[in-house]
């Protein structure tokens, strides 16, 4: 038995909205890898920096953020051309934009 057309196009439309399912999943699978990288690099990253103090515990948080951006200003006018900062202002945008302000 042969299908109408109109058959035929809802198993096409059908067929469509799996695709574009399966594209979605896709995506988020990658957008996923991306955030289990990118939390890897900052505990890799972070553990680096906090290997150097000798008591990183008895830091507060800015404490900690101070000293990592003095140490990184200094670095930067003996080696201008090897790093490129962000100023304290684009660092707190950045955080008010994390939290959806």
């Amino acid at each position: 038995m042969r299908k109408s057309t109109n058959e035929k196009l809802q198993a096409e439309l059908e067929k469509k909205k799996q695709i574009e399912n399966h594209i979605k999943q896709l995506q988020k699978q990658e957008k996923e890898e991306e955030r289990k990288k990118r939390t890897k690099r900052l505990i890799e990253r972070g553990a680096i920096i906090e290997s150097v103090f000798e008591n990183p515990a008895a830091l507060t948080n800015v404490q900690f953020q101070s000293i990592v951006i003095d140490a990184l200003h200094l670095y930067k006018k003996q080696f201008p051309a090897k790093i490129k900062l962000r100023t304290p202002a684009d660092i707190a945008e950045g955080a008010v934009e994390a939290q959806g302000l």
